[in-house]
């Protein structure tokens, strides 16, 4: 039996995982490195790339691949899950880029 890494999801980003339109997640550590592999309720996807940057570069240039439809929407979410820090453009992030796969 497999090991995954463990990265925690809210149920609405879980399904934009499955749907296909969630393919990075942006934390404030590392939960796993490029190659790994991780499970969300029962689908498994590997890590294809992890890049730290300012947390303002997601923002500008990968709320799609967050899921989002702009900006604005990312920005919300993440003060929404970080109220006591807020969004600080400034601050450094991990960008978790994945790929579900189908077959394990």
């Amino acid at each position: 039996m497999a090991t995954y890494k463990t990265i925690p999801f809210y149920p609405e980003h879980s399904a934009l995982n499955r749907s296909g339109r969630k393919i990075a997640t942006t934390r404030t550590k590392r939960y796993a490195r490029k190659g790994e592999v991780f499970e969300d309720r029962g689908e498994i996807y590997r890590v294809t790339h992890v890049v730290k940057l300012p947390l303002g570069v997601v923002a500008d240039y990968f709320f799609r691949e967050e899921g989002f439809d702009d900006t604005e929407d990312f920005v919300e979410m993440w003060e929404r899950i970080y109220p006591r820090k807020g969004f600080d453009p400034d601050q450094l992030v991990w960008l978790h880029l994945y790929i579900r796969l189908l077959d394990v």
